[in-house]
């Protein structure tokens, strides 16, 4: 094998281990992000996946800085926390269920017995 052919393998492993490293790193960074993200998400609460009818307007924390993601606007009771924790205004996550019975967020199906809950509580705003 010549110089120049050990040469090119060398170089070639070279590149081969630099770009995995980069690899790595960028899953890594990734991770944190959204570990981080996870952590300081005002939507992620805990949930059984079990909705009642109790109002919501009291038992979730809102920090100021919370967005309904439907309408942009800061959230302020009343509001609906869907199965998977994710919060939004009330009239405006109802609105969206009537179209699509998804959570706006991580897409998560929301059931015919979920649905029952919420059109319920659509009709007492009315």
């Amino acid at each position: 094998m010549s110089d120049q052919n050990r040469q090119n393998k060398s170089n070639s492993a070279l590149l081969l281990a630099v770009g995995a490293g980069i690899g790595v790193a960028g899953a890594l960074l990734g991770q944190a992000i959204f570990s981080s993200h996870n952590d300081e998400s005002p939507h992620q609460y805990s949930s059984n996946g079990n909705s009642s009818n109790r109002s919501l307007s009291s038992s979730v924390p809102i920090r100021p800085t919370d967005m309904c993601v439907i309408c942009q606007d800061r959230i302020d009771p009343p509001m609906e926390q869907l199965p998977c924790g994710h919060l939004f205004h009330q009239k405006c996550i109802i609105d969206s269920l009537k179209i699509q019975q998804i959570c706006p967020i991580c897409r998560i199906i929301i059931t015919a017995q979920q649905m029952r809950i919420y059109l319920g509580r659509m009709n007492e705003l009315n």
